[in-house]
C-alpha cells in the first residue's frame, strides 16, 4: 500500500513540476515575443520618420525645380 501511494506522490510531484515548467515557458514566451514585437514597431516608426524626411526633402527639391522652371521661362 505504501508503495503504490508512494508512486501516486511521485506521479503528482512529476506532473506538477511538468506544469510548472510550461507555465514559466508560456510566459517566457509572450515576454520575448512582446519584446520582440515592441523592438519591431519602435524601427518600423524610425523607418517611417526617415521615409517622411526624404518625403519632405524630395518635396523641396521638386519645387525648387518647379520654381525655377518658372522663372526661366518668365525671363
Amino acid at each position: 500500500m505504501y508503495k503504490k501511494q508512494s508512486q501516486e506522490s511521485d506521479q503528482r510531484e512529476k506532473a506538477r513540476r511538468r506544469f510548472e515548467f510550461r507555465e514559466v515557458r508560456l510566459e517566457r514566451n509572450k515576454q520575448e515575443r512582446s519584446d520582440l514585437l515592441e523592438a519591431k514597431m519602435i524601427a518600423l516608426k524610425e523607418k517611417m520618420a526617415k521615409d517622411k524626411i526624404q518625403k519632405e526633402k524630395i518635396e523641396a527639391a521638386m519645387s525648387r525645380v518647379n520654381a525655377s522652371k518658372v522663372d526661366n521661362e518668365a525671363k
